[in-house]
């Protein structure tokens, strides 16, 4: 009984290592996890931690003020605004400009990655105000917006 036993724990042994080897080699191989991005200036690095341990030259607070904000969306082909709708190529490419519809004021904030999926139709997370584009939606002011009726523009849901 006791030899079954320790053959039944020996043999679980095994199989647990397995698969934790299995697990690790398909977290490596993970094209999605690979990268990791700051919203605030487009660093790339390979850890979370890596990345939100240095400083942000282009920080909200002022440059080196604060650290890198992870960006939770995907990588894409083409980054787009979530406040005004422009497009680049890169995080740091889009980044690297003022917005000219930025929550604070025109020209007073940098762009926004929008960090949901590319769709057909975008809606305003306040009304459900909808529109075939980022640009076309955040172009108008919201009836309900968080600041009050009409005091700032209308916000893509994710």
């Amino acid at each position: 009984m006791k030899k079954n036993r320790s053959i039944f724990l020996s043999f679980c042994l095994v199989v647990s290592l397995l698969i934790a080897k299995q697990d690790m080699n398909s977290q490596s191989s993970n094209p999605y996890k690979t990268n990791y991005y700051c919203e605030y200036c487009g660093t790339k690095s390979s850890s979370v931690s890596g990345l939100t341990a240095n400083k942000c030259s282009r920080h909200p607070d002022g440059a080196y003020k604060g650290s890198h904000r992870l960006y939770e969306g995907t990588e894409k082909s083409k980054y787009i605004c979530e406040y005004c709708g422009t497009k680049s190529s890169s995080i740091s490419s889009l980044t690297a400009n003022k917005c000219s519809r930025h929550p604070n004021g025109s020209y007073k904030g940098h762009h926004k990655p929008y960090s949901g999926l590319e769709k057909s139709q975008y809606i305003c997370k306040y009304c459900g105000t909808k529109s075939s584009s980022i640009s076309s939606l955040t172009a108008n002011k919201c009836s309900r917006h968080p600041q009050g009726a009409y005091k700032g523009n209308h916000l893509p849901a994710l």
